[in-house]
């Protein structure tokens, strides 16, 4: 009985480790995701995280842990982000030049292959903020696994509105 216990328990454990190792796989070597909402912006790239002030911008690096490289890389494939469009604006001949606060920005590497997403709220009417709901979700949610790092949440608030 203690043999079918032991047995039982090492496969399950095995299998535990490598759907956990498959997950970390399937992440392609050049995953990336930057995320740029006005006098913030977090660069995948260089793990780095910036913060505008106003006569200054300060830095601090990122280091994700595997857990939520995963996390991220489950969420942009969950919101299905390579279905998004390349923006939510409308098609306005007069856009404003200063995106200041009013711009979020999303941008993924993987495969070799770079796509930006961008929402302007100042240029979107009501059937495109419907139809943006899931990227503002999925900002959300990427931008919360970053503000979460304690290098981050130890930064001085931005002077900037």
């Amino acid at each position: 009985m203690k043999k079918l216990l032991l047995l039982l328990l090492t496969t399950f454990l095995s299998l535990s480790c490598s759907t956990n190792r498959n997950s970390v796989e399937k992440i392609s070597k050049d995953f990336y995701f930057n995320l740029d909402w006005g006098n913030e912006y977090f660069s995948g790239r260089k793990n780095t995280f910036y913060r505008q002030y106003e006569r200054s911008i300060d830095s601090v690096k990122v280091k994700f842990t595997n857990s939520e490289k995963v996390k991220a890389f489950k969420l942009i494939h969950e919101f299905k982000f390579d279905s998004f469009p390349e923006s939510f604006e409308n098609n306005l001949n007069e856009i404003p030049t200063d995106a200041g606060n009013h711009v979020l920005k999303i941008t993924i590497c993987e495969n070799g292959k770079l796509k930006t997403v961008s929402y302007d709220e100042r240029n979107v009417t009501e059937s495109k903020k419907e139809k943006a709901k899931p990227f503002l979700e999925l900002f959300k949610k990427l931008a919360e696994i970053v503000k979460q790092k304690e290098a981050v949440k130890n930064m001085s608030n931005s002077t900037i509105d």
